[in-house]
């Protein structure tokens, strides 16, 4: 990690690199969370679960 943040400080501006670069570890899992909704009602939940899954092929 120190090796990439050594990498990118000299092309950030100096006020940044004045007063340092702080990292914290993360988890290497993305999480994503997607809210299908159908605001006149047009679609039910089961059209919207399988065109979601469609959608994920």
């Amino acid at each position: 990690m120190q090796n990439r943040v050594n990498q990118a400080l000299p092309r950030l501006p100096q006020d940044v690199q004045r007063l340092g670069v702080t990292t914290i570890k993360s988890s290497p899992t993305l999480t994503m969370v997607v809210h299908l909704n159908s605001p006149n009602g047009r679609y039910d939940i089961t059209y919207l679960r399988n065109y979601c899954a469609a959608s994920l092929n």
